[in-house]
């Protein structure tokens, strides 16, 4: 059970991390300088990241809740 907390938890973190990413884009998206449009970028490919990791756990949590369920 502690498991799933923590991967509980961790989908989270990743929901938080994907929301706080997505506000600093929309802040740098006016800045037309080009060390920010590599930061920027950067972002959008770890924000990328971040929601296929997000959408993995949430497969997990998912399979571990029918699992449970059949195991009852």
């Amino acid at each position: 059970m502690e498991d799933v907390i923590t991967k509980e938890k961790l989908r989270n973190d990743w929901k938080s991390l994907v929301k706080d990413l997505e506000t600093v884009l929309g802040e740098v998206k006016n800045d037309l300088g080009d060390k920010a449009s590599a930061v920027r970028a950067r972002l959008e490919r770890n924000l990328e990241a971040a929601k296929e990791r997000l959408a993995e756990i949430e497969d997990d949590l998912k399979d571990q809740a029918s699992a449970a369920a059949k195991a009852a």
